[in-house]
């Protein structure tokens, strides 16, 4: 008997058809006509603003031109865009605002992570470095920690695990018994943790932590660039630190690696133009 899934497995995606561009146009005259219109007696300027919004809303979830979610998301937007409330009041209903910053990033990471930017970014950052084992064993640890500035340090850290699985795989090392083994391992773990801390979408905690500092009284704001202000000077002295320490602990065994620069060259594809959606990623992370 013939099983049939009752949820469905194919979302249905965005795209900009005429009829879409119109409904969206449509959608924000009203709440922009709604802006600049003069206030009825008896309705405050915000009240009227809101009912611009709702409108705007209603277009959205009635066409459907865009997911449900993202119009959810445009509401909490339109608010304090307009002025109608600030951010803290409308974020205060879902918790600590920091929970919106660590949203927009996952959304982001996902979108390097469907198109495979992610890497071919990592694997370019490795080809970079020569056959030298214990420069490279740098490299990892550099190239997870500037991954880590950009992406949650969790992501980085499975994909360089693949990578330089493969890659001890190609060296032949023994698994437990080789150092090189050994250091490439922990130079991820310790690029991605230290990394982490160079920007506030490297890990859950930074976001956090300057959530409930703000909730203090009185409360205490840093900003984005305040944040690498103090932690970037820490993470460049930490990643050498952390290398030369793993290097005395686990003397490396292997003196080249010729045998799989030009195989990590090859997979990076630094050759291959970027498509239409890349570039359109790369926009919006910029």
């Amino acid at each position: 008997m013939k099983k049939t899934n009752v949820f469905p497995t194919n979302t249905p995606r965005f795209t900009l058809s005429k009829k879409n561009i119109l409904y969206i146009l449509i959608a924000f005259s009203i709440i922009i006509l709604f802006y600049f219109l003069p206030t009825p007696s008896g309705l405050t300027d915000n009240g009227k603003i809101m009912i611009g919004i709702l409108l705007m809303s209603l277009v959205f979830w009635v066409t459907e031109t865009i997911p449900l979610a993202v119009t959810g998301l445009l509401i909490m937007i339109a608010q304090p865009l307009f002025g109608v409330n600030s951010p803290e009041e409308v974020f205060s209903s879902f918790g600590n605002q920091a929970l919106f910053f660590l949203l927009g990033a996952f959304i982001l990471t996902s979108s390097l992570e469907k198109y495979g930017l992610h890497k071919r970014v990592a694997l370019k950052l490795l080809s970079l470095f020569d056959t030298n084992p214990k420069n490279f064993t740098l490299g990892i640890m550099f190239s997870c920690a500037f991954l880590s500035f950009i992406i949650p340090e969790h992501g980085v850290a499975v994909l360089f695990m693949t990578i330089i699985s493969s890659i001890l795989i190609t060296l032949k090392v023994q698994p437990k018994i080789s150092n090189f083994g050994k250091i490439c391992m922990l130079s991820v773990a310790y690029g991605c943790s230290i990394g982490s801390l160079g920007t506030l979408i490297g890990g859950a905690r930074n976001p956090l932590a300057i959530g409930f500092l703000s909730n203090l009284d009185p409360p205490i704001y840093i900003g984005f660039f305040d944040w690498m202000l103090y932690s970037m000077p820490i993470v460049f002295l930490a990643l050498p630190a952390v290398w030369l320490i793993l290097h005395f602990s686990f003397p490396i065994e292997i003196s080249s690696m010729k045998s799989v620069k030009q195989s990590m060259i090859d997979k990076a594809d630094v050759n291959r133009k970027l498509s239409n959606q890349e570039f359109v990623v790369i926009g919006i992370f910029l």
